[in-house]
């Protein structure tokens, strides 16, 4: 709620002097004369419990969340701007407390984020206390298809990947433009790398793919996964792909593609790409050939989609006599948004490569 509301009221203020009651719409979102509004409120509320334990997107798992820490940075960074466009900053008496301590824990928050990085690549969550999903390690999609066991032996690290990484990445990237690690740094390509090793050679429905001449990939959550979508789930079924997380690969790829094009790559980034490259695809490894690495990705998601209507659930069966077609929540929102962000990714990706 503060992201959108912070993103909402910077919007406001991009076109203020064509909204008519601006300045009173403005006020019931921020506050002011000694009241507070929705944001302003929503805002303190980020403040006071960010150095808390949280739950990720997909609501399993009780610990420390670099999902969530970017998130909530993203949300008093945001408030932080409408402060400064606004005039609301340290220099006046309101709301001075709360500009202070947004700032200072949005910094804090960069710290934060930053401890998930682990063995150079980015761990989904750190100081796991409870949940319902196993440890995401490197070898859990095969190990749970031959044992049924979420915490069998002899697990490999690295552990706790998982794709909201690269979508919190993705999402901040495209916001703020200032995410803890761009998605082009060389421990957010070697988490990707990592997520695909762990689960797209297991899915059946790439390799059915591939015999349709499709060379890109599905990926789902994580590897280990045993959520389905539906009841009791079968071996079989565990783990299938997700629209959102093959779409948020795509994003990467976009992304990644724009830096290269722009020459913001390191060195070290740079070789933690030819590494991936490997799994992708062959050819050298250049700022068009990213972008069309992520078409591909995106072909294999849209030839999932049912026509017509342009229809996306949640899941894509990976395995058994039903494999490629679609599984659980029907149309689901955030398919259709993690597509759109891919696509608005891609045209500014293809707006840097033409430059060069």
């Amino acid at each position: 709620a503060a992201v959108f509301m912070g993103e909402f009221f910077n919007a406001i203020l991009d076109v203020e002097d064509e909204i008519p009651d601006a300045d009173e719409l403005q006020h019931k979102i921020f506050g002011g004369g000694g009241t507070t509004g929705v944001l302003y409120d929503a805002l303190n509320f980020v403040n006071t419990w960010y150095n808390e334990g949280s739950v990720g997107p997909w609501e399993e798992v009780y610990g420390r969340q670099f999902f969530v820490s970017e998130v909530q940075r993203l949300a008093l960074k945001e408030g932080v701007r409408v402060c400064n466009r606004k005039g609301f900053n340290s220099s006046v008496q309101w709301p001075k407390s709360g500009y202070a301590n947004w700032v200072y824990s949005a910094k804090n928050l960069a710290t934060v984020s930053k401890s998930f990085v682990s063995e150079d690549l980015v761990q989904a969550t750190a100081g796991r206390q409870q949940g319902l999903a196993g440890p995401k390690c490197s070898n859990s999609e095969p190990l749970l298809q031959s044992t049924g066991e979420v915490w069998p032996k002899d697990l490999r690290s690295p552990c706790e990947l998982d794709v909201q990484t690269l979508i919190v990445t993705n999402f901040v990237a495209a916001g703020i433009g200032d995410p803890v690690l761009p998605p082009h740094d060389h421990r957010i390509i070697n988490t990707a790398g990592k997520i695909v090793e762990s689960m797209a050679r297991y899915y059946e429905v790439n390799a059915v793919d591939r015999t349709k001449g499709l060379v890109g990939l599905l990926i789902g959550r994580y590897p280990g996964d045993t959520y389905c979508g539906y009841g009791a789930c079968p071996k079989t079924d565990y783990g299938n792909p997700w629209f959102i997380a093959t779409h948020a690969l795509a994003e990467f790829l976009y992304f990644v593609a724009r830096a290269w094009c722009e020459d913001r790559l390191t060195i070290e980034d740079a070789k933690a790409l030819s590494v991936l490259w490997k799994q992708l695809t062959r050819g050298a490894v250049t700022g068009w050939n990213a972008l069309e690495m992520a078409d591909s990705v995106m072909k294999n998601a849209k030839e999932h989609v049912v026509m017509p209507g342009v229809h996306m659930s949640e899941q894509i069966k990976k395995n058994g006599p039903d494999v490629g077609q679609q599984a659980g929540v029907p149309d689901l929102t955030w398919s259709y948004a993690s597509a759109l962000s891919a696509l608005l990714a891609r045209h500014k990706a293809i707006a840097a490569c033409r430059k060069t």
